[in-house]
């Protein structure tokens, strides 16, 4: 496993109160995605009209109105580069493994959700996992560490640019196995000592 570093990181208000597509929907709080249900309850008012649930009201003889969901959308993307050509020795290798830990831990203690890809040539496939807990980075770790190297150089961000057309991030985050880490745009020169905003 690797070492897990302490990493400055601070989650912006965009990224706090992201509202992306999302397949995973808050289970605490209501909001305005009509695709899922959060909660039926009696009408209040100020409820709207539409939100009404006839045939239940008619069932239970008073007015009862759905509740949408929020989803839970990533505001950050952290593509990770593990294609051919680069020559890593076994220190660049773990600094690697170390850096993706260290920032998906951090954001998960800041609970931001957010997605890790990488390109698996054994899956012929761009692979991307849903990080929105502790046990998510273990997951991603395992896959990770499975995961065939390509022998080919790929553009990570072009695959998953063209895989996932429309989806929105606040932030992109690159890492590759030489120890290169770009957040938003800007290269970070010392891990060690990077203030991470997202």
């Amino acid at each position: 496993m690797p070492k897990i570093m302490p990493v400055m990181i601070e989650v912006g208000l965009a990224s706090r109160y992201f509202q992306g597509e999302s397949e995973v929907h808050d289970d605490k709080t209501g909001g305005d995605d009509v695709s899922e249900v959060f909660q039926i309850r009696s009408f209040q008012p100020g409820d709207k009209i539409q939100n009404i649930h006839w045939k239940l009201s008619a069932k239970e003889e008073e007015l009862m109105v759905r509740e949408n969901s929020q989803p839970m959308g990533c505001p950050v993307v952290i593509l990770l580069d593990i294609s051919g050509g680069q020559k890593e020795t076994e220190k660049q290798r773990n600094h690697f493994f170390e850096m993706v830990i260290s920032i998906s831990f951090g954001l998960v203690e800041k609970q931001c959700p957010h997605y890790i890809a990488w390109y698996d040539e054994k899956e012929h496939d761009l692979i991307r996992v849903r990080v929105d807990k502790e046990e998510k980075v273990y997951y991603f770790i395992l896959l990770l560490y499975g995961a065939v190297q390509s022998r080919e150089k790929m553009d990570i961000a072009l695959l998953y640019q063209e895989k996932y057309r429309g989806e929105t991030a606040v932030t992109k985050i690159e890492m590759n196995l030489a120890g290169k880490l770009i957040v938003a745009g800007t290269e970070i020169e010392d891990f060690a000592k990077a203030e991470i905003r997202v």
